[in-house]
C-alpha cells in the first residue's frame, strides 16, 4: 500500500508579494508645468506695452519742447520790436512806432499791453499837428499783384536776398509770404524780417 503525502506537507504555489501600502504612481516625463508659457507671453507683452508707452511719452515731450522754444523766440522778437517802438514814439517817429507795434501784434498777439499801446499811438497820430512822415515800407503805393508762387519758393528767394544784403527786397518778400500764408515758417521768416529791418536802418 502506497503512502500519499498529506495535504499539510504538499508543496503550494508561491504567490508574488504585492506592496499594498504603496500608492506611488509611475512618474511621467516630458510634460511641462502648466501655465509657464503663458506667463512668459504676458511678460513679453508687458515689456512691449511699456516700450510703446515710453516712446509715446518721449515724442510728446519733444513736441512740447519744440513748441516752447518757438514760443520763446517769438516773445524775444516781439519784445525787441516793442522796445524799439517805444523809442520811436519818444523820438516822434510815430509812423515807425505804429509799424513796429503792428508787427508785434502779428508775431505775438498776446503780448502784454500791446492793444493799449496801439490805441495810444493811433490817438497821438490823430491829434498830432505835425504831419507824420510815412516810413518807407508803409508809403502809399499801388498795391502790387500778389505773388502766386509757392511759399517755399518765396522763402528760398528771401534767404538769397538776405544773404546778398538786399534788405528792402527781403522786406517786401516777407510781406508776400505773409500774404500767401501768414503761418508758414513763422520763426525763420520773422527772424530774417527783423534782421532786414535792423540792417536797413528802419
Amino acid at each position: 500500500m502506497t503512502n500519499r503525502p498529506s495535504e499539510d506537507t504538499a508543496p503550494r504555489p508561491v504567490q508574488p508579494e504585492t506592496n499594498q501600502g504603496s500608492t506611488q504612481t509611475p512618474v511621467e516625463h516630458g510634460k511641462k508645468k502648466p501655465g509657464r508659457g503663458r506667463w512668459i507671453f504676458y511678460g513679453i507683452l508687458g515689456v512691449l506695452i511699456l516700450a510703446i508707452l515710453g516712446s509715446g511719452v518721449g515724442y510728446g515731450l519733444a513736441i512740447q519742447e519744440r513748441k516752447t522754444a518757438e514760443e520763446e523766440q517769438r516773445y524775444v522778437l516781439a519784445t525787441t520790436q516793442y522796445e524799439l517802438a517805444l523809442q520811436d514814439q519818444r523820438d516822434g517817429r510815430l509812423s515807425m512806432a505804429l509799424n513796429r507795434i503792428e508787427y508785434v501784434m502779428t508775431v505775438y498777439p498776446e503780448f502784454p499791453g500791446i492793444d493799449d499801446k496801439l490805441k495810444e499811438i493811433l490817438l497821438t497820430i490823430g491829434t498830432s499837428s505835425t504831419p507824420v512822415t510815412a516810413a518807407p515800407e508803409t508809403a502809399l503805393t499801388p498795391e502790387p499783384t500778389k505773388d502766386t508762387r509757392a511759399v517755399s519758393e518765396l522763402l528760398l528767394a528771401l534767404k538769397t536776398q538776405y544773404d546778398n544784403k538786399e534788405w528792402d527786397t527781403a522786406i517786401q518778400t516777407v510781406k508776400s509770404i505773409r500774404d500767401v500764408d501768414p503761418s508758414y515758417e513763422v520763426i525763420k521768416v520773422d527772424g530774417m524780417y527783423y534782421g532786414a529791418l535792423r540792417n536797413a536802418g528802419i
